[in-house]
């Protein structure tokens, strides 16, 4: 479990977990004999934020997304784990609680492709509105939560409705615009 202890004094006790990782018993099942044998530790490492992540091109996370939990980063040393039979489970608690559309992602640094945000082999398996997400992935790599935090459910048609009212603002000023210079340019 990661905790968030914002002030070295406090106490365990009152402290907020923000990621927690449940390893599958089959994770080192496919891995060869001299693989395995060389497995000495997993490394597990928290940021409360994405400044490491930082994506150059689209990923294939859809929308107008941010990271909105803290990023889990897990991995053997020399060993790459994928396609895993049982999935690793990851649960977050989320950082803005009025975000919506989570989507649980890691951090793909693939050969030939810049590294981005990447949805494939990850899913949300629960989800608790303005709580937690739990996501089940097939991998063992960086993971975290992207989520809509900029439009809530239902705003999309809110701001067509908006648009529509600026534009028709933005016309009756315009002409009103011109009419009043016409009368400035005949009057003077």
């Amino acid at each position: 479990m990661i905790y968030d202890l914002p002030n070295p004094d406090q106490q365990e006790a009152d402290a907020k977990i923000m990621a927690s990782i449940s390893l599958p018993r089959s994770l080192l099942k496919h891995l060869k004999d001299e693989e395995r044998s060389s497995v000495s530790r997993i490394t597990f490492f928290s940021m409360r934020d994405d400044k490491l992540y930082r994506v150059t091109q689209n990923s294939s996370a859809k929308g107008n997304t941010e990271i909105n939990s803290h990023v889990l980063a897990t991995s053997i040393p020399n060993i790459s784990i994928s396609n895993l039979d049982e999935p690793i489970n990851i649960s977050f608690n989320l950082i803005n609680q009025n975000a919506n559309k989570p989507q649980c992602v890691y951090w793909d640094e693939s050969s030939g492709l810049d590294p981005h945000w990447s949805l494939n082999g990850c899913n949300v398996s629960n989800y608790i509105p303005g709580k937690e997400v739990t996501c089940s992935c097939d991998r063992l790599k960086s993971f975290a939560v992207l989520m809509d935090v900029y439009q809530k459910e239902g705003e999309k048609e809110n701001a067509n409705y908006l648009s529509i009212v600026s534009n028709a603002g933005f016309g009756i000023s315009f002409v009103c615009l011109v009419f009043t210079i016409i009368i400035h340019v005949c009057f003077r």
